[in-house]
């Protein structure tokens, strides 16, 4: 039995202008520029929350009104289940790939995720779950290095700014052959909120292969694994352009600090 379940979170803040809404979901996108500079933030809440939704294939939304407040609203359609209800398999599923397809390649590819913020970390993890791969997550630099000696991986995702050793310092040691990891040489992508290309050439001269910016998109991140692990581009995705630097109105570390 599948039911639509609505939960609402509403404030009496200072509400959203309507010709400000339709872009409020959009990553690095703050509505009012002052009070972020009074209560930080770099415009990334909304567009994970979102991606999250979305994964679980509802819709998100807000009803405001200018100096009353503002109501945030999410749906999701649940399968209420028995205990002897069938459980839908792998095969079943509207995403299972065809036999030789880029999608069976999948099945046999395993994902290490480092992330230290939970919530993206659960959205990177389910994305890569619902493409079809195996993913296990990590939420630092020494949890990275330990998964990597204990187990073999075939590509890394790499949060750059994580506590302690972060996501550079990290892959440093990764790449260098003194240290005790069974692969140096896996595929690692970066993963960062941060704009400016100089970030990006720090990333690629740290050893990192590839580079996408928070919150990572699905195109844009199953491009980018295809292409590191197989040398192609999906086919579903070969009318898209390859991912490109953050939009130059991104902010910097200054504006988001």
């Amino acid at each position: 039995m599948r039911t639509l379940n609505w939960l609402g979170v509403c404030d009496t803040g200072i509400g959203i202008a309507q010709d400000q809404m339709t872009r409020l979901f959009d990553a690095f996108t703050q509505v009012d520029s002052t009070s972020t500079r009074r209560h930080g933030g770099t415009g990334l809440g909304l567009a994970i929350s979102k991606q999250l939704v979305e994964l679980m294939d509802g819709c998100i939304g807000v009803r405001s009104t200018v100096g009353e407040g503002s109501t945030f609203w999410f749906t999701l359609v649940l399968d209420k289940r028995g205990p002897k209800s069938p459980v839908r398999t792998t095969d079943e599923s509207p995403m299972a790939p065809t036999p030789g397809s880029s999608g069976e390649r999948r099945k046999e590819a395993r994902v290490l995720v480092a992330e230290d913020d939970p919530t993206s970390q659960l959205v990177i993890v389910r994305t890569l779950q619902k493409l079809g791969f195996q993913v296990d997550a990590v939420a630092n630099g020494n949890e990275v290095i330990g998964a990597l000696t204990a187990n073999s991986y075939d590509l890394v995702l790499m949060d750059v700014q994580m506590p302690g050793m972060d996501g550079i310092e990290t892959t440093i040691t990764v790449r260098d052959l003194g240290s005790g990891v069974l692969n140096h040489h896996v595929p690692i992508i970066a993963m960062t909120a941060h704009a400016m290309v100089e970030h990006r050439q720090r990333c690629l001269e740290a050893g990192m292969n590839a580079y996408l910016s928070k919150p990572v998109q699905p195109d844009e991140l199953l491009y980018t694994i295809e292409r590191q692990l197989f040398g192609s581009t999906p086919l579903n995705l070969r009318s898209i352009e390859p991912p490109t630097d953050t939009p130059t109105d991104a902010p910097t570390d200054d504006e988001s600090s």
